[in-house]
């Protein structure tokens, strides 16, 4: 990755980046990588969907993603095609991978045995938002996790990532970033829980041009 030396730098190639990773109208599958689906195979999963994508010679992006949540119906992914709606599929095994990439990308059907269905009677449930466990959900911090691979700091500065250290840099005073450290209450994970304000602040009011906190 080349060298970000400006504020101007990053937001180039944020641009960029967004444009190729959030590329609208690509087929992808986007399968969670988090602590459950892998520990239920979602690593096998990815291959038996990359070598049957080869197979079929089509051109469809495998996002490892981090947790996407219901770990108890894992390994879970959601499937894009280029045109009609996201499938959201569940307890998903390597040897699906044919009939999952043949009905979902060539057929443009979603694949029914794969579908969450709340029980054995109701109807199977398509699209990840329409699901109980998320549809009364507002995600914050956690908003990009079934989008982007969170080993890939392409993926990362393409979804916003540094933008909060680009407003602290470009636009906030030392005691400016103080404030809204103190505001939003971040506690250390190695100090018991001590507040991470006041720590700060306590570091800028010490002697000496070195300080570490």
């Amino acid at each position: 990755m080349e060298t970000v030396k400006s504020i101007k730098d990053l937001r180039i190639l944020r641009e960029k980046l967004a444009s190729e990773v959030l590329l609208p109208g690509r087929e992808r599958a986007r399968v969670c990588c988090g602590t459950a689906c892998t520990a239920s195979g979602s690593s096998k999963v990815i291959s038996s969907l990359e070598a049957e994508a080869e197979r079929k010679g089509l051109d469809i992006e495998i996002v490892r993603t981090g947790c996407q949540g219901m770990c108890q119906k894992g390994p879970i992914m959601k499937m894009e095609p280029r045109e009609g709606k996201d499938v959201f599929y569940q307890r998903v095994r390597p040897e699906q991978a044919p009939s999952l990439i043949q009905y979902t990308f060539v057929s443009g059907t979603p694949y029914r045995q794969a579908l969450y269905r709340e029980d054995f009677m109701s109807d199977p449930t398509t699209e990840m938002l329409n699901l109980p466990f998320y549809k009364k959900q507002v995600r914050i911090a956690l908003r990009n996790n079934d989008k982007i691979d969170p080993t890939n700091i392409h993926h990362y500065i393409a979804v916003g990532g540094y933008a909060a250290l680009e407003k602290a840099l470009a636009s906030m005073t030392p005691d400016d970033v103080l404030h809204e450290i103190d505001r939003a209450l971040l506690r250390g994970r190695g100090g018991a829980g001590f507040p991470a304000g006041q720590k700060w602040h306590h570091t800028k009011s010490a002697p000496g041009a070195r300080k570490l906190s």
